[in-house]
């Protein structure tokens, strides 16, 4: 399962008043495997500054604070709580001394809760833009928590949570909270005027399970006819490299890919006449290699594409099928193992315009483009439409039926693959990084 943002408190509007040394306001918390993150603004504090939170009255943890452009007039501060209680209650902010203070709060569920947060890290500085890179996981989710000297505007480059703008009179006077579905690495950000700035991140883990990690993905163009086609990769020993291939019609075969001396094994293929072209293959990494070159070539001038999946903590490829039909595109794929992840691949030569799409439904995931699963969507207008997604938890099921139910109207060509979990180790691997 992924990641859910639960609630917001205690609006998007946030909370916070000037000068006072408390401020509170109402959270509600609900479903399993709950996570509560608060975020608080101290607008002038220093290192004489403590700030303390409860929630219900029981306190939260701090997971750390940063000063504004490292000085001291002021910081940001991140709070958690693992399990908390659900129903509505209060949260309470409070201050040794009297600053101008501002917050907000954010609830998730399907949380790890013996290891909920990784990827802990801050930045700060005095000029535009606020930017902060997190290292995550697909199925994972990044939250922040901002804190600047001038109002914010603009909102966020990902998807806002609260602002509260209380003033402009000290480094952090006013504050901020966005989140983002997990990738590999997710960068938050924000707008502003020149001023005073910090922010906190950390990754918020999914529910510990064996199912592998997708360590990265790469694209490339699909809606261009240009030959050969690269994709630069890193790899660690012993990953597992997919790589899906699709081309406009059944002229347009694709070379096995080349990359770091591994040899690609074609797992499927569909090259039919009057359809697109659909290709899988996959190779493991013996020995690793750093921003490596992956590429492919295609022997007609007709639009096409490769794509690649790194994946880790793995026993490697389970079973792949594939389907070559009319209409809403779907397949089912037999499972060897629990907590397995699975890629999917699907080429339409009639081109149907997918901006409006939905994926199939596995063990309660649904690829969007919100939650990051949706892996890449292009519509080529006259030649073919791509699409490509991934389930990074199929939990315990026997089977899985992949594809999409709309568009219909299809002729497609879909390819997929099951990723093995390990027997032993827990699918969220990434250390806790402190500041």
């Amino acid at each position: 399962m992924a990641v859910a943002l639960d609630a917001v408190g205690p609006s998007s509007a946030g909370a916070g008043q000037a000068n006072t040394s408390s401020i509170n306001w109402t959270h509600t918390v609900s479903g399993s495997n709950r996570l509560l993150i608060v975020g608080v603004a101290v607008g002038g504090g220093t290192t004489s500054t403590t700030t303390s939170v409860t929630y219900n009255s029981v306190n939260m943890t701090s997971a750390g604070r940063i000063f504004a452009d490292n000085q001291q007039d002021g910081y940001t501060e991140l709070f958690y709580l693992i399990a908390p209680a659900t129903g509505l209650n209060t949260i309470v902010v409070t201050c040794n001394q009297a600053h101008d203070l501002s917050g907000g709060s954010t609830s998730f569920v399907g949380v790890d809760q013996t290891t909920p947060l990784s990827g802990y890290t801050t930045n700060f500085g005095a000029v535009n833009p606020i930017t902060l890179t997190v290292a995550s996981n697909y199925g994972d989710m990044v939250v922040d928590v901002a804190c600047c000297g001038t109002a914010f505007a603009s909102g966020s480059t990902q998807t806002l949570a609260w602002n509260k703008n209380v003033n402009n009179n000290s480094g952090a006077g006013n504050s901020i909270s966005s989140t983002a579905a997990g990738q590999p690495s997710v960068t938050m950000g924000y707008t502003i005027s020149a001023d005073w700035w910090s922010i906190i991140g950390v990754n918020v883990c999914a529910v510990a399970t064996n199912r592998p990690i997708a360590a990265s993905f790469g694209d490339t163009a699909h809606n261009v006819n240009t030959t050969p086609k690269t994709i630069t990769v890193t790899t660690q020993p012993g990953d597992l490299v997919l790589v899906f291939g699709g081309g406009e019609n059944s002229n347009t075969t694709i070379t096995t890919p080349t990359g770091n001396s591994l040899s690609f094994a074609l797992q499927q293929s569909i090259i039919v006449s009057n359809n697109a072209t659909a290709y899988l293959w996959s190779a493991t990494d013996p020995t690793g290699g750093s921003n490596w070159t992956l590429s492919a070539t295609c022997t007609a001038g007709n639009d096409w594409g490769i794509s690649c999946m790194v994946f880790r903590n793995t026993n490697g490829l389970g079973n792949t099928t594939k389907a070559n039909a009319s209409g809403a595109p779907s397949a089912t794929l037999p499972l060897t193992s629990n907590n397995s992840s699975i890629v999917v691949f699907n080429a339409d030569w009639n081109a149907v315009d997918g901006s409006t799409r939905t994926w199939s439904t596995v063990n309660g995931i649904t690829p969007t483009a919100a939650n990051a699963l949706e892996l890449s969507y292009t519509f080529a207008s006259g030649a073919y439409t791509v699409y490509e997604a991934y389930y990074n938890d199929t939990g315990s099921l026997s089977s899985a039926t992949v594809g999409l139910s709309a568009p219909t109207g299809q002729k497609y060509s879909l390819v997929t693959a099951e990723i093995l979990g390990q027997t032993t180790a827990a699918a969220n691997i990434v250390a806790w990084l402190t500041a």
